[in-house]
């Protein structure tokens, strides 16, 4: 059979059982007379399945099952003993040989939980552990008052007997730790939630039966009937986790964002308040039924120490994140910072000629475009084209580092020269760009002029001979008529214009729009 037939065979199984053999004490069927029969049955079927479970897994999962399967077998001795004195010559007492098989089951189960909840690396034991021993010490308050007081009042049973009757609730114990551990462990976990979930659900079944079968015993409640059913389903519960860890350990299908943000939520509210529930219950009980001088009170005595402890690991852990926050948040703030500084290096790079220092091609491209008439009214736009006299000379005679110095000095001077609203910028090679919001044709000209004696004048420039051509253009228009490419071909006709008339002089052509 293959591991789907075999898991959705044991789910029916398990369902079937459980609601078949309520069936039959509802109608007082008399095949009860056989029901330890039927509740070996299931046990086996478990046996079968744990087996199937052991060779299917790999060397290095498979032990904790393999654990559980000895367990299990254990527990059928223990069973099939149990019905054979049953039905030749009466219940046997306790002690007997199936108290050592079934104390050897609940043992076995132990060390099985524990190897398997150390195999799962996200489940943290150690940190989980604080919290489950206070929820379990909790319950075992309630457990020791219930179950362990009365047999150990009880002045008629055997030392031996007592020992042995005291194991049981002991083991239960040590169970419900194990259900607290994953119960707290599992909201970290992201793969094997089913068979996490299932063998937490077996560990639940164990030492409820367990305690419930305790409590029937003690004060007589006559329902033992009704936990039959129990028994015969909790070692399947045991092989089904075992069937759901033989699925592949990938990560979990999430749920809507939503509803997992949800459940989770609400299952950390419930992990939060559990330990209190269960430590003000036992207190509840204690104060109401039972004097301060015995053993329950120093029971909640020492719960209530436990509780104030974990309230003050709770503020140290609650100061120790508070750090870590503050810590990480001045760390992204200093990585805002810097990244916020990049983002302007970059920003700067992109817009910024690295040589000159003046605004690139790109930039002043983007500018035409921010520059561009907002009303239907004309508005006047100033441009100048500054072309450096024979540069490739000055390269040739003075080298390359002289002439990055030169082009360096004109795009200071013609930034110096124009206006705080003029823009400058380095259209390519020897040749800048300078654009005059709201200049007319007088005041572009006229800046032109200003520029070419500045650089006339500069001690620098002139010891190498340096010059430069200028055109100037000078456009009046509206924001239907703007047209970027006509103003820089105007322009650039007035720099031709400049260079053949013999260079070092100033040239102005207007168009109108």
């Amino acid at each position: 059979m293959t591991q789907a037939r075999v898991k959705n065979f044991l789910i029916w199984f398990i369902v079937l059982f459980v609601a078949g053999y309520y069936g039959l004490i509802l109608l007082d069927h008399p095949i009860l007379e056989y029901s330890d029969i039927l509740e070996i049955s299931g046990s086996v079927i478990a046996v079968a399945v744990l087996a199937y479970v052991v060779r299917r897994h790999s060397p290095q999962e498979r032990l904790p099952w393999a654990v559980f399967l000895v367990a299990v077998f254990l527990y059928v001795v223990g069973e099939s003993l149990w019905a054979y004195f049953a039905h030749t010559t009466g219940e046997p007492d306790v002690p007997s040989i199936c108290d050592v098989f079934y104390l050897a089951d609940t043992a076995l189960c132990l060390i099985a939980v524990i190897i398997y909840l150390r195999q799962i690396r996200k489940v943290d034991l150690f940190r989980m552990s604080f919290d489950a021993f206070l929820s379990a010490f909790a319950s075992a308050g309630i457990i020791f008052i219930a179950v362990v007081m009365p047999i150990m009042q009880d002045k008629t049973v055997s030392l031996p007997s007592t020992v042995v009757q005291i194991c049981y609730p002991i083991g239960d114990i040590l169970m419900l730790l194990m259900f607290f551990i994953m119960f707290f462990g599992a909201e970290h976990l992201v793969t094997q939630r089913k068979a996490y979930m299932v063998l937490g659900l077996y560990c639940l079944l164990s030492l409820l039966a367990d305690q419930v079968n305790l409590v029937n015993d003690i004060y007589e409640l006559g329902i033992g009937l009704y936990l039959d059913p129990l028994w015969g389903m909790i070692m399947p519960v045991c092989a089904l986790a075992g069937l759901y860890d033989l699925e592949p350990r990938t990560e979990s299908e999430a749920d809507p964002e939503r509803q997992t943000e949800n459940r989770t939520t609400t299952l950390d509210r419930i992990r939060v308040a559990l330990p209190y529930v269960l430590t003000f219950s036992i207190l509840g009980y204690v104060f109401v039924l039972h004097d301060m001088t015995d053993i329950p009170s120093l029971w909640a005595i020492a719960l209530f120490v436990l509780l104030s402890l974990r309230q003050i690991m709770v503020i140290l852990s609650n100061e120790r994140l508070l750090l870590a926050l503050q810590k990480n948040e001045r760390s992204l703030n200093q990585k805002n910072r810097e990244l916020e500084k990049l983002n302007q290096q970059v920003l700067h790079d992109s817009q910024v000629d690295f040589l000159t220092q003046v605004f690139n091609r790109r930039r002043i491209v983007d500018l035409f475009e921010q520059l561009a008439p907002k009303g239907e009214e004309p508005e006047s736009m100033g441009l100048m084209l500054i072309d450096v006299d024979h540069f490739k000379h000055v390269n040739d005679t003075y080298g390359h580092q002289v002439g990055d110095e030169v082009l360096k000095r004109v795009a200071v001077l013609i930034c110096a020269t124009l206006g705080d609203k003029d823009i400058t910028g380095r259209y390519g090679g020897d040749e800048f760009i300078a654009i005059l919001p709201g200049a007319d044709e007088p005041t572009v000209a006229a800046a032109g002029h200003k520029l070419l004696a500045a650089v006339r004048g500069d001690k620098a420039l002139s010891r190498r001979g340096v010059t430069i051509s200028v055109g100037c253009s000078n456009w009046c228009v509206n924001r239907s008529g703007y047209h970027i490419e006509t103003l820089l071909k105007t322009t650039d006709e007035a720099l031709y214009s400049a260079k053949e008339g013999g260079r070092n002089q100033v040239r102005t052509k207007a168009v109108r729009g």
